[in-house]
């Protein structure tokens, strides 16, 4: 998989098509521009199911390091938060 160094606004609204089945079939990477400057990337939905993955593996472990740190001292009961 590659990236191309970028695609700007108007030529992206011209190509659109293009630009997605390349992103589709061959697996590349495009960076949006704007103003000379990467802003959004489109890229195969397969990168993105593993980006969502990753993070939800970051979110998850940082549940459980919290829940490792919390002390029972910390816990209210549900009977005594209930107002």
């Amino acid at each position: 998989m590659s990236t191309i160094e970028g695609v700007g606004l108007v030529a992206l609204r011209n190509q659109i098509g293009d630009i997605v089945n390349r992103v589709q079939y061959t697996g590349e990477r495009i960076t949006v521009n704007k103003h000379n400057k990467a802003v959004a990337a489109i890229i195969p939905i397969e990168d993105l199911k593993l980006l969502e993955e990753i993070e939800d593996r970051i979110d998850a472990k940082s549940v459980d390091t919290m829940m490792d740190n919390l002390q029972d001292s910390d816990l209210i009961p549900w009977k005594d938060n209930n107002r």
